[in-house]
């Protein structure tokens, strides 16, 4: 108990030190960017083909309960909704950082946009 007391305190220290002291953030490129933007596409289509597929369960799972394959359709629909809302309500950019690019802007070039 005390050893692995011992291990966690210092992995922690030693994580921070490399995580503060060694390590430095790379700056991001073009491609970088580009690459991100593609695997947003792929786990936007992850969550269609993924709630397509429960409800394609779902139904058959329990196929003589009555259950007709249009709730289940309209419950598929109703969690798209919801997705695209929210995707839709959350902006790219928070306002903070709007504020802070375009004060850094005024800082470089002297004057408002």
């Amino acid at each position: 108990m005390l050893f692995a007391w011992l291990h966690a305190v210092f992995e922690g220290a030693s994580d921070a030190f490399k995580l503060c002291g060694v390590q430095r953030r790379l700056l991001p490129n073009k491609a970088d960017e580009i690459v991100m933007q593609v695997w947003l596409e792929i786990f936007d289509a992850i969550t269609y083909v993924g709630a397509a597929s429960c409800a394609a369960l779902l139904w058959l799972q329990f196929p003589d309960h009555g259950m007709t394959g249009w709730p289940l359709v309209a419950a598929e629909n109703a969690v798209m909704v919801v997705r695209g809302y929210l995707a839709w309500s959350v902006p790219e950019t928070p306002e903070w950082i709007k504020t802070e690019l375009h004060r850094d802007w005024v800082a470089r070039h002297g004057r408002s946009v």
